[in-house]
C-alpha cells in the first residue's frame, strides 16, 4: 500500500500507529494503541465512479477494514453527482445508487448540489441512506435546511459530524431557484464581507454537539483551502475562527495536502483534503485515548481473505470488490446506448487545465472554450457568444466524439437563452469577468463574435456588493479595444449575445447580465448545443482551426 503521508495529533502520537487491514487489533490494555474508529473520507468524486480507486475499490477496502475495527464510518465531502455525463443523464441518481451500496453514514453538500435543481436535491437527499447535514444551507429566515451536525456512537467515543458548503454556493448555483418572483432571495449560505456569519453559525454547531456528549468532532468541509476560493470562506481562514474542532475534512478545491491549522485558541488542527475523482482515499483512525491520526491512500491493497477481481485504471492495476463491479456495471447499463453515440471525430486534443504545460482556461485564451462560444452564438443566432471558465469541465480528446464527451465537457445542464445588452452593459460584464487575470477564476471570459484587449498592468477597480456580486467600476478599466463583428463597440448601442441561463440569473456574481432583456429560449440545454454544432455545422469534424486559440482576446502589460 502506498501511505502518502501520515499526521497524528494528540499527547500519544509518539506511540501510534494506523489500522490497516491484515492486522490484527491492539488487546493491550494501552488506549493509544487501540482503536476506536476508523473513518474512511471521500472528496469531490464528481462522478468518477471507475477513476482510480473508484468505488469498487473502496467497497473492498472498507469490507477488509470491517473485518479487523468494529466501527468503520464512511462519509464524503460533497460534490459526488454531478460533474460527469452519468451524473448529467441520470439526475445524479446514477451516483447515488453506487453511495448507497458503498454504505456512506454520512454527507454534507457541495456547490455543485443544486446542478439538477431544488426539487432534484430534496428527492436525493431523502433516498440517501446516510444523513446529510450542513450548518449553512439555510432558508432566508435562517433556519437550516438540513441538521447542522450529527453525532455517530463508536463505542469508546462518539463522533459529531458538522456540514458546512461554501457560501460562494449562491453564486456558483442555480439562482433562479433561490429567488422568489420579486428577486428576494430563498435561501441564505451565511455569506458576508468577513466570514463572520459562516463561523457564528458553526461554532454554535459545535458547541451543541459537545452538549450533547461529542467526544471528538469532525468537520465535513466542502470549503478549500486555495486562489479559487474567496479569501474569507478558506479554509485556513475559518477555522482560525472557530473552536472545539478535532479535525477537518475539506473538499471543493481539489488539492491533496495532509497538514495542521490553527484554530482560534492556537492549536494545530488536523486538516486533509483527498484530491478528485479518487485519486486518494482518506483514513482518519479515533483510537480510545482520543487522539488521532491520518493517511491517504492510492491504492488499494490486495484482500488475503477476501474475494476481489483487478482492473487497469490510469496505467495501473486496481483491486476492486467484484460485488460493487458488478453493481456499477448494472447501473450505468440502461445509460450506455446513449452516452457511445457517435456525433463526430477529432484529430487533436482539447485541453482546458493543466499547469505544467501553462495552459489554463481560467486565466487564457482557450480554443475548446472558443468552440462552445461558438456554439452558443450560432443556436442563439447572436452577434456574441459568451461563456466562462467554469462553464467547462473536461477536456475533449482526439478520436471519436460521443454524447459521453462532450456531456463530460459540460456536464451541468444550463440551458441556452439570448439577451440584449447594452455595450455599456457588455463593457462592465468584461470588467467583471477579468477583475482576478492573471489569477485563476472561474469567470474568466471566453468569447464567440467579438475581440478586447486587456491590460493587466491596469489594476482592476470593479467594486463588489456584499454578495461578491458585481458592484460597478470605480476607476481606470483594464479592458480595451473592444470590437463586435469588426467594428468598435458603441457603449449606447444594443447587441445580442448568447449564454447560459445560469449567468443571466447573475450566477458567479454577474450581476449586469439580470438587466439585460430576454430576446429568445433555445429551450436547448449547453451539452445539446454544442452537440448540434459539432454535428450539423461542423459536419461531424471539428477543423484544425480550432487546434489553438483564435486570437480573440489579448493580454497585455504582464
Amino acid at each position: 500500500m502506498k501511505n502518502l503521508n501520515s499526521v497524528t495529533t494528540g499527547e500519544s502520537c509518539s506511540e501510534s500507529r494506523p489500522m490497516i487491514p491484515g492486522e490484527e487489533p491492539d488487546t493491550g490494555a494501552d488506549p493509544s494503541k487501540e482503536v476506536a474508529a476508523v473513518i474512511l473520507h471521500t472528496y469531490d468524486i464528481h462522478c468518477g465512479y471507475a477513476d482510480n480507486i473508484g468505488y469498487d475499490g473502496l467497497a473492498l477496502y472498507k469490507k477488509e477494514l470491517e473485518q479487523h475495527v468494529e466501527h468503520v464510518f464512511l462519509v464524503d465531502c460533497g460534490d459526488a453527482i454531478q460533474g460527469a455525463a452519468i451524473g448529467t443523464v441520470s439526475k445524479g441518481q446514477a451516483i447515488l445508487q453506487m453511495m448507497n451500496a458503498a454504505g456512506y453514514d454520512v454527507t454534507t453538500l457541495g456547490n455543485h448540489a443544486f446542478d439538477f435543481g431544488m426539487d432534484v436535491l430534496e428527492e436525493t437527499a431523502g433516498r440517501f441512506v446516510g444523513k446529510v447535514i450542513c450548518a449553512n444551507y439555510c432558508t432566508a429566515d435562517g433556519r437550516p435546511v438540513f441538521p447542522p451536525g450529527i453525532i455517530l456512537d463508536a463505542g469508546w467515543v462518539r463522533i459529531g459530524f458538522i456540514g458546512v458548503d461554501t457560501p460562494d454556493s449562491y453564486l456558483k448555483s442555480r439562482l433562479r431557484e433561490m429567488r422568489d418572483e420579486s428577486g428576494r432571495p430563498l435561501y441564505d449560505f451565511l455569506a458576508d464581507a468577513d466570514g463572520s456569519r459562516l463561523c457564528l453559525a458553526m461554532q454554535e454547531s459545535v458547541d451543541e454537539l459537545r452538549r450533547n456528549g461529542a467526544d471528538v468532532i469532525i468537520l465535513l468541509s466542502h470549503l478549500g483551502d486555495n486562489e479559487r476560493v474567496s479569501p474569507e470562506y478558506r479554509t485556513s481562514r475559518v477555522l482560525a475562527g472557530l473552536s472545539g474542532i478535532d479535525a477537518v475534512l475539506d473538499g471543493h478545491s481539489h488539492q491533496i495536502y495532509l497538514k495542521t491549522l490553527k484554530d482560534k485558541e492556537g492549536k494545530e488542527i488536523l486538516t486533509v483534503q483527498a484530491g478528485t475523482r479518487f485519486e486518494n482515499i482518506g483514513q482518519l483512525t479515533i483510537y480510545k485515548d482520543g487522539h488521532l491520526e491520518e493517511k491517504l491512500l492510492q491504492e488499494i491493497p490486495a484482500s488475503d481473505t477476501l474475494s476481489m477481481e483487478t482492473v487497469e485504471r490510469n496505467g495501473k492495476t486496481r483491486f476492486v470488490d467484484p460485488e460493487m463491479h458488478a453493481l456499477i456495471n448494472e447501473i450505468v447499463q440502461p445509460y450506455e446506448a446513449t452516452l457511445n453515440r457517435k456525433i463526430g471525430t477529432l484529430s487533436f486534443d482539447m485541453i482546458l487545465e493543466v499547469d505544467e504545460l501553462h495552459i489554463s482556461q481560467r486565466y487564457q485564451e482557450n480554443a475548446l472554450c472558443e468552440l462552445v462560444a461558438d456554439a452558443y452564438r450560432r443556436a442563439g443566432n447572436s452577434e456574441i457568444g459568451f461563456i466562462t471558465a467554469s462553464g467547462l469541465m473536461n477536456d475533449l480528446l482526439k478520436g471519436d466524439i460521443t454524447w459521453r464527451s462532450i456531456l463530460g465537457v459540460q456536464p451541468f445542464g444550463n440551458t441556452i437563452q439570448t439577451v440584449r445588452v447594452s455595450g455599456q452593459m457588455l463593457k462592465d460584464i468584461l470588467e467583471y469577468a477579468v477583475r482576478k487575470c492573471p489569477n485563476k477564476a472561474g469567470t474568466f471570459p471566453h468569447v464567440s463574435g467579438m475581440t478586447f484587449t486587456v491590460d493587466l498592468s491596469v489594476k482592476s477597480s470593479v467594486r463588489m456588493g456584499d454578495m461578491e456580486q458585481f458592484s460597478g467600476v470605480e476607476g481606470p478599466r483594464r479592458v480595451s479595444e473592444i470590437r463586435v463583428g469588426g467594428r468598435a463597440l458603441d457603449p449606447q448601442a444594443e447587441y445580442t449575445l448568447t449564454t447560459s441561463d445560469y449567468l443571466i440569473n447573475g450566477g458567479d456574481g454577474f450581476e449586469p447580465f439580470k438587466k439585460a432583456v430576454l430576446v429568445s429560449d433555445t429551450g436547448k440545454l449547453d451539452c445539446d448545443v454544442v452537440m448540434d454544432y459539432i454535428e450539423n455545422d461542423l459536419g461531424g469534424v471539428i477543423p484544425d482551426c480550432y487546434r489553438n486559440p483564435l486570437g480573440r482576446m489579448r493580454l497585455i502589460g504582464r
